[in-house]
C-alpha cells in the first residue's frame, strides 16, 4: 500500500519568491494531482494543516504559511516519532520517506537524537534505518548513492557529479 505524507515536504513549504524576493505561499499540488500523476498513491488528508477541511482538491501545503528553520526541526520530531510508533505497531513492514534534503538531514538528526548535533542529507541520496519496536535505531546506511553510478551527472558535486 503507498500513502503519501504531507508532512514530508523540504523546509519552507510551497512557495515562490518574485525578482524582488517578496515570498508568496503556495497550495502545493491538490490530493487528486498527486494521486493522478502517480498511480497508486493515495494522500493521508489526515496529515494536512486542515484535515477536516481537506479534500481531494486541496492543495498539500494550503493553510499554512513560510516555515522557519525550527519550524521544520518540529516537524523532523514529529514525523521521527510517527515512524518510532509505527515502528511499535507494525513489526516487519518497512516505510520507504522520500524527501527533499533538507528535511531529510533534519529528520535523520531528529531519528539519531541527542547522539549528532546536525546531519547533511545529500539529494537523491539513500539512507536506512532499522527500528525495533522496542525504540532501538539502528543506521544501516547514510547517503547512499550507488544507484546514481551509471547517471554521473546525477551525482552530487563533491562527488564529481552536477547536483548540489
Amino acid at each position: 500500500r503507498t500513502r503519501t505524507h504531507a508532512h514530508t515536504h523540504t523546509q519552507h513549504g510551497a512557495f515562490s519568491r518574485d525578482e524582488s524576493g517578496n515570498i508568496s505561499v503556495l497550495p502545493g499540488r491538490t490530493c487528486r494531482e498527486i494521486e493522478e500523476a502517480h498511480d497508486g498513491f493515495r494522500v493521508q488528508t489526515v496529515y494536512m494543516a486542515d484535515p477536516d477541511n481537506a479534500g481531494p482538491d486541496t492543495g498539500y501545503y494550503e493553510g499554512r504559511g513560510f516555515e522557519t528553520e525550527s519550524g521544520c526541526i518540529r516537524r523532523a520530531e514529529a514525523v521521527a516519532s510517527r515512524l518510532a510508533e509505527h515502528a511499535a505497531q507494525a513489526r516487519g513492514t518497512c516505510v520507504v520517506v522520500v524527501a527533499h534534503g533538507i528535511f531529510f538531514s533534519k529528520l535523520v538528526t531528529a531519528i539519531i537524537g541527542g547522539h549528532m548535533k546536525a546531519a547533511k542529507h545529500l539529494n537523491c541520496a539513500i539512507t536506512r534505518f532499522d527500528m525495533s519496536e522496542t525504540g532501538d535505531v539502528m543506521l544501516s546506511y547514510l547517503n547512499n548513492v550507488n544507484h546514481l553510478e551509471p547517471y554521473p551527472e546525477l551525482l552530487p558535486r563533491k562527488m564529481g557529479g552536477g547536483l548540489v
